[in-house]
């Protein structure tokens, strides 16, 4: 009896040890956070050209070709290097509004110079080229053999942009306007084609 007793305490106690050492609340699993997650500005690391609500700074050259024709008078072709600026502002993604003011000084003699209200529509072919269009309706300037007028203008536009970085491009694009002038004493048409070339800023 002495000895059964001596064998079974020892393995009575043994076994609520090892029943004690048991954790008695359930163990929390770690879960790997998302790269993502942990940073969430890096979304934004690779997006290039302007937010909704944002503007775009232009600055540039064009060359320019404009034929005047004065009926009677005789017509004529310029074709010269000139100076652009504009300012767009997005709406939204794809619709930009905005305004372009263009200088032509000619050797024959004239001088225009354009304000020009624009709308472009902006497709992204990826995240770095953008292609645009759209109409331009304004008012121009000709000062031409001691006489000038001003005249409403109107034509299409279409180019492409190239992110060079997130807020910064650079952009060509081809122009067509129509204007027609009184000068005494004919009616001047003027048909103006013109690449525009330069750079975009965002801010």
């Amino acid at each position: 009896m002495r000895r059964a007793l001596s064998v079974l305490v020892p393995s009575v106690l043994m076994t609520a040890c090892a029943v004690t050492s048991e954790a008695s609340y359930p163990t929390a699993e770690r879960t790997a956070v998302p790269a993502e997650a942990a940073d969430p500005t890096q979304d934004a690391a690779g997006k290039y050209g302007p937010e909704p609500g944002q503007s775009l700074l232009q600055f540039g050259g064009a060359l320019t070709s404009q034929k005047t024709d004065a009926g009677a008078g005789g017509s004529s072709t310029d074709t010269s290097l000139t100076l652009q600026g504009g300012i767009g502002w997005f709406q939204n993604e794809w619709l930009e509004l905005g305004g372009q003011l263009l200088t032509n000084y000619s050797d024959s003699g004239f001088t225009l110079i354009s304000v020009a209200p624009y709308a472009n529509y902006n497709h992204k072919v990826n995240e770095r080229v953008w292609v645009y269009g759209g109409p331009h309706v304004g008012l121009a300037y000709l000062d031409f053999s001691s006489d000038d007028a001003i005249s409403l203008e109107f034509g299409v536009h279409g180019g492409t942009r190239y992110w060079v970085d997130p807020r910064t491009s650079v952009f060509g694009e081809l122009r067509y306007t129509h204007a027609k002038f009184d000068l005494s004493p004919n009616e001047i048409d003027s048909d103006t084609f013109q690449l525009l070339f330069g750079f975009t800023v965002v801010f």
